[in-house]
């Protein structure tokens, strides 16, 4: 990038401060935190007019730079990544260079949630990552592509060709996310091995008496499943057969079972758990994992499943961690 037309200044919620006795600079970054700067005091000074200046012609800036024999500590503070560029132009280049990353969700479900999960969705044309500390050219955002199915039978039709395998891309992320009324347990394990062997991450979401269910979000290397969140439910029952057939009665009924619509805060509190699992996956997939991945050959990123839930009522929420069953030893 030629930095010579671009003007640059202080990533937001970024400040330097020089000490009590003006001895020295700090930088204030997001988090509360602060951080001693080893540099010329005279130097961060002048770096600090330029950054502030009113001045948004990026040739000027880079004048005063060499000017005043800063452009080393410049060059530093960018690529540390606190400085961000304030040319509009640039601003649509990195939208540009963005948008190559797409977003494709499939989202199965008639219910409320569902519908507060389509409305959601569709109003976002992009989907930023999560925790991102310095947002940047290269900060990944998702463009946001949705498709919606009132029922499981719906989708399946609308499959057709696609339901072959499809080798994965790397600026595409699938997900699909099923929404029940209520868990149709063989349903949803079909529905994940479907998504394993298609490389789509799969994020089931159901009701069960006065609680939705969130997840755990599944990507196709995952090692943790809804038979682990099954299994470890029978282990901790204390009747585990009655749980088997009430389960089994459930899917049975699920398309004529009623329940209590979710309260309006409660879907809100879902709806931001959701967006946060998407987001999060992405964030994980572009960045966390292509650069462990790289410096680790052979070795795949795995994190133990999160299971949410939350109250239909009181949007009140709790958080399981599932671990996978331990397996058999080989004989």
């Amino acid at each position: 990038m030629d930095t010579s037309v671009h003007a640059f200044r202080l990533k937001a919620g970024y400040h330097l401060v020089s000490s009590d006795d003006n001895s020295a600079w700090l930088l204030y970054t997001p988090g509360d935190q602060w951080i001693q700067l080893n540099a010329n005091v005279d130097h961060i000074a002048r770096l600090k007019t330029i950054l502030t200046s009113p001045n948004r012609d990026g040739a000027q800036q880079q004048q005063a730079i060499n000017e005043a024999g800063i452009h080393q500590e410049f060059e530093e503070f960018r690529n540390f990544g606190l400085l961000e560029v304030i040319d509009s132009t640039e601003h649509h280049d990195i939208a540009a260079r963005n948008h190559s990353n797409t977003l494709s969700i499939q989202l199965i479900g008639s219910c409320d949630f569902s519908q507060t999960l389509q409305d959601l969705l569709s109003s976002f044309a992009e989907l930023k990552v999560p925790h991102a500390p310095c947002p940047s050219a290269s900060t990944p955002a998702f463009q946001c592509q949705l498709q919606h199915y009132a029922d499981v039978a719906t989708w399946r039709a609308a499959q057709g060709d696609n339901a072959h395998h499809r080798e994965p891309s790397n600026t595409t992320q699938d997900v699909l996310i099923q929404v029940d009324t209520w868990q149709h347990l063989e349903q949803s394990l079909a529905m994940e091995q479907w998504c394993r062997e298609h490389k789509i991450s799969y994020l089931n979401i159901h009701r069960e008496g006065h609680q939705l269910f969130i997840g755990p979000f599944i990507r196709p290397d995952n090692l943790v499943s809804l038979n682990d969140v099954q299994g470890r439910r029978l282990a901790c029952a204390d009747y585990p057969q009655a749980l088997q057939h009430y389960q089994q009665q459930i899917a049975q009924a699920s398309a004529t079972a009623t329940t209590p619509a979710l309260a309006a805060h409660a879907q809100t509190r879902a709806a931001d758990i959701v967006m946060h699992l998407v987001a999060e996956h992405c964030h994980q997939d572009v960045e966390a994992t292509q650069s462990i991945e790289a410096q680790h050959p052979g070795q795949r990123v795995r994190r133990d499943g999160r299971q949410w839930s939350v109250d239909i009522f009181s949007a009140s929420t709790e958080q399981h961690h599932i671990l996978p069953l331990p397996k058999a030893p080989a004989t």
